[in-house]
């Protein structure tokens, strides 16, 4: 998915038709504040920002992203050049001056898609309502969005790829973590904590679990006979 943030209607009108001649998914926000909504809130591939925007500045959006730690590339959309790109702080990726053809903003979104890779090319592991995309270093759990680091990437797809059943924190060190990571019971117990905020927010069920015997435990719950205590917390 593109989230394209734009106000002005014949360049915005031009950039979502060719997208969408290309087959490519777009969202449209008019605004500073949709566009910083919808780019919290839900996943994007790229992200395509006008230089002017109705209540704010394009550039400062772009800034307030990169706080924000949003990791999809941005190209920007600009009336005259002499924009910095992301080397600046917090700047975009690239920036395409208008006038501009169509083989030229479909070019830079090609260029920009291969940093991520394309959806179609993207295949997120799954368990229950959680996606994880090793990848790129996300998850999203409904239209929650969680960001991993490296670490946090290794383990969920250790969990995934060996759900609903006892996994030791022997196991969690040999075959969950690199070689590198700290790997004593007590890391591990403050890791999988960290995951475990991230994953379980309140209200959701829970996917990953403490076992009676000290195992973990990542899935959802298994079915209890009626009268019987549920043995996971």
């Amino acid at each position: 998915m593109i989230l394209l943030i734009g106000g002005t209607p014949g360049p915005v009108q031009f950039v979502h038709s060719m997208l969408c001649a290309h087959g490519l998914p777009v969202e449209t926000s008019a605004s500073v504040r949709e566009g910083l909504d919808a780019a919290l809130h839900r996943l994007h591939e790229l992200i395509i920002i006008e230089r002017s925007l109705p209540d704010g500045d394009g550039v400062e959006l772009c800034r307030t992203l990169s706080r924000k730690e949003i990791l999809a590339p941005i190209l920007m959309i600009a009336s005259s050049p002499g924009i910095g790109h992301r080397s600046g702080p917090g700047g975009p990726d690239e920036v395409l001056v208008a006038p501009f053809t169509g083989d030229e903003l479909m070019d830079r979104v090609r260029r920009l898609l291969a940093m991520t890779g394309d959806t179609a090319a993207s295949t997120p592991l799954k368990c229950d309502d959680l996606e994880v995309d090793p990848q790129r270093g996300w998850a999203r759990r409904g239209e929650r969005r969680i960001r991993l680091s490296q670490i946090e990437v290794a383990l969920l797809t250790y969990f995934i790829t060996h759900a609903n059943r006892p996994i030791s924190r022997e196991e969690i060190s040999g075959g969950a973590l690199h070689p590198g990571d700290q790997a004593t019971p007590d890391a591990i117990d403050v890791l999988i904590s960290n995951v475990r905020a991230k994953v379980d927010s309140t209200g959701e069920p829970p996917l990953l679990r403490v076992r009676p015997d000290a195992c973990y435990e990542f899935g959802g719950c298994p079915e209890q006979p009626a009268g019987q205590p549920r043995v996971l917390r």
